[in-house]
């Protein structure tokens, strides 16, 4: 029940940052939504490095959530540079704290991709 309210939770969340997405009317918006998806991210990947194994579990089903959202927007706005693959984002499980950290480089450097 605990992971379903986590999943629940993260489609939301996965919603509303497609919400904001649709509203945008030009591309420093898109990127900025998309900046905002990686923030995300990288702040699932840093606390399931100090997380409990349940924890990590939950944090990688958001992560999940949020690298379709990455998909997603690449394909609606058909800008692949935007899709997880492009930004070097795997689709990483978190439930281990070295697969935490190499999610973490891994969407660090995403961000810097994003122009």
């Amino acid at each position: 029940m605990n992971l379903n309210m986590v999943s629940l939770n993260a489609n939301n969340s996965k919603a509303e940052k497609l919400i904001t997405f649709t509203k945008c009317k030009d591309n420093n918006c898109i990127v900025n939504s998309v900046k905002d998806i990686l923030n995300s991210m990288l702040e699932l990947a840093t606390s399931a490095v100090s997380g409990s194994d349940n924890e990590r579990e939950e944090y990688n089903i958001q992560y999940v959530v949020y690298f379709k959202a990455l998909n997603h927007i690449a394909e609606i706005t058909e800008n692949n540079s935007y899709s997880a693959s492009s930004l070097g984002v795997s689709n990483t499980n978190l439930s281990s704290v070295s697969n935490a950290t190499t999610a973490k480089n891994i969407v660090t450097s995403a961000l810097s991709k994003v122009k």
